[in-house]
């Protein structure tokens, strides 16, 4: 079992919107939160709102399991 860690931006606006950038996928951790200090001080995200996240993903694993839905 492979798991990588994906780094990303989310901001929620003031219509409850939520928008995603994905910073990168990385092989650990501790190179998500290197990339996130990064981001941290570059020019798009210094005066954005919102928050960074990091979220484990296991290789060759169907996350969605019990079927798809769609936002509308």
């Amino acid at each position: 079992m492979t798991i990588v860690y994906e780094a990303r931006h989310v901001f929620v606006d003031q219509e409850d919107d939520t928008y995603y950038t994905v910073i990168g996928i990385f092989s650990t951790e501790q190179r998500a939160h290197e990339a996130i200090a990064f981001a941290r001080n570059q020019p798009i995200f210094k005066n954005l709102l919102g928050d960074f996240e990091i979220d484990p993903w296991t290789l060759d694993r169907t996350e969605w399991d019990s079927g798809f839905f769609s936002w509308q």
